[in-house]
């Protein structure tokens, strides 16, 4: 997922250097001429971060969690009621060191997204862009660039049954050593209702009436305003599609934090309905926060992933987090998901501005074959 970070999560993209650049098109259909074989692809392991890349911190598997953590806030050192809990070995993970070539203007995905989810996504490593701007509260005025590239993971892929799974994403925060894990739930064939409206709502400005008046009113009368058009809205089972279920952070130092929304907060229903609007709502029993989400589906879009073409649906919402003591302000978030591919977020662009600066960023996916997931590393007071 992306985005829960600070409040929400992260993401990435490479600049090109000033000039001209002309895109590579099919020289068969163009010239007449047969192209020259496509070199090999470069090499998609993890490598040393260069400049403007993150480093992803991935704990090695679950652990317990801090039972007082505040969400978002990415201060694990601070006090509090009760010890740090401390994962047991976290390892570093760096974007690999190679090219992202954009795609050919010719270019077209492999898969066009559907009305639901097919299969499961696919664990491994994956690269993602990243660019945008921050600022912040000491230096509001300077917009600091975002740019380069981040590793994010899709592991522990689990089928609860034929018609429900769960995936884990990890990412890291933007501007921090600060790593987040976003558990998903997909649940297809859930109760789901999407209510239209009439074509036109009766207007009640101007009432009719069965009989003539006796009295004709004067002709020229103000126009007064109709009343709007509402969407299409769904309603049915709270976790009717691709649905957020648990957030925890981790440090360099494996210190972490976790919250756990009972229900999901609903990312896509299923199947997906282009128009329909949505108002997710999802509590943490333990600490009380609450997550909100004001979404509407818009349309199909597509995202370069550095020279192959990924299509997926567009949703457009609004988030606001509230928790103990503590009240984030309203971000607004436009992401991607592409259900051919498991129902997995390929993009997310995060506004967000409150004392702290100034979020503008898209992040997008950079990678569509996936790196093998890492290696465990070994447990201590074990031999290589």
């Amino acid at each position: 997922m992306a985005g829960l970070a600070a409040i929400f999560l992260t993401g990435c993209v490479e600049r090109d250097k000033p000039g001209v650049a002309i895109q590579k098109l099919a020289a068969d259909i163009v010239f007449g001429v047969k192209p020259a074989d496509e070199t090999p692809p470069p090499n998609l392991s993890p490598g040393q971060a260069g400049q403007g890349d993150a480093t992803t911190y991935v704990p090695d598997g679950p652990s317990a969690f801090d039972q007082g953590s505040a969400f978002g806030g990415g201060n694990f050192s601070g006090p509090s009621g009760s010890p740090r809990s401390r994962l047991p070995r976290v390892t570093p993970l760096a974007p690999p060191k190679s090219t992202c070539p954009p795609a050919a203007l010719t270019a077209f995905p492999a898969k066009e997204a559907g009305q639901t989810v097919e299969g499961v996504p696919t664990e491994g490593q994956y690269r993602w862009k990243r660019s945008g701007t921050q600022t912040s509260a000491t230096l509001p005025n300077i917009k600091i660039p975002v740019s380069g590239f981040e590793q994010r993971l899709i592991r522990n892929v689990v089928k609860v049954s034929e018609t429900e799974y769960t995936f884990e994403t990890v990412q890291p925060e933007l501007g921090t050593n600060v790593t987040t894990i976003s558990t998903f739930k997909v649940k297809i064939g859930a109760v789901s209702k999407t209510v239209q409206p009439p074509i036109e709502p009766p207007d009640l400005t101007r009432p009719t009436s069965p009989v003539p008046l006796p009295i004709t009113p004067p002709g020229n009368q103000p126009t007064l305003p109709k009343p709007p058009l509402p969407s299409n809205v769904s309603v049915g089972d709270p976790e009717r599609g691709i649905s957020l279920v648990k957030l925890q952070r981790v440090d360099a130092a494996g210190n972490s934090s976790e919250l756990a929304f009972s229900p999901g907060v609903l990312y896509l229903p299923l199947d997906i309905v282009p128009g329909e609007e949505f108002n997710a709502v999802g509590i943490d029993p333990r600490t009380g926060s609450v997550l909100q989400h004001q979404a509407k589906v818009t349309k199909r879009d597509r995202v370069d992933a550095c020279g192959e073409v990924v299509d997926g649906w567009v949703v457009e919402s609004t988030q606001t987090f509230t928790g103990p003591g503590q009240a984030a302000p309203p971000r607004t978030y436009k992401y991607l998901i592409a259900p051919q591919l498991g129902g997995i977020i390929i993009s997310e662009e995060i506004h967000t501005a409150g004392p702290q600066g100034t979020t503008d960023v898209v992040l997008s996916l950079g990678q569509l074959k996936p790196a093998p997931l890492p290696a465990a590393p070994p447990q201590q007071g074990t031999q290589k």
